[in-house]
């Protein structure tokens, strides 16, 4: 969402026609949205997917197939509004007049580490379960 919100503060835009080209003018930018977007539709093997197949999961075992399928139904379908998303970036031309956007180093770095840790989430969930874990146990002996 940080992207999202950089691009309509540089742009004053905020169609999904007005992303076309993002990947020429700002590619770290329209990469980090890409996995974003991708992992909000749960692709393996960001940390969206972990989420849904954990969540699926625990509703299949509780009995609530019938919820699961309907997750499972309204996933597909958010893939696709985000796939049209990231057609615009990557794959419909940039505006002739459209120059590259810049961003400031604290955002570029913000938004690129928050991706990656999508991305590592998805490929370590344990990771999580251990930074987890290790903060709660810093807050309770913090608290005390």
């Amino acid at each position: 969402f940080a992207c999202i919100i950089w691009y309509s503060n540089e742009t004053g835009r905020e169609r999904i026609e007005d992303y076309r080209g993002l990947s020429r003018t700002n590619p770290l930018m329209a990469l980090a949205m890409m996995v974003g977007l991708f992992s909000l539709a749960g692709i393996p093997p960001l940390s969206g997917f972990v989420g849904k197949f954990f969540l699926f999961s625990i509703a299949s075992a509780a009995g609530y197939h019938w919820l699961v399928a309907v997750a499972a139904v309204n996933s597909t379908v958010s893939l696709y509004y985000y796939l049209r998303i990231v057609r615009q970036m990557y794959i419909e031309p940039a505006p002739d007049a459209a120059a590259p956007l810049p961003s400031g180093r604290a955002l570029a770095t913000a938004i690129g580490v928050l991706a990656a840790a999508v991305a590592l989430l998805g490929i370590v969930p344990w990771f999580y379960e251990q930074v987890h874990a290790g903060a709660v146990l810093w807050a309770a002996a913090v608290l005390r």
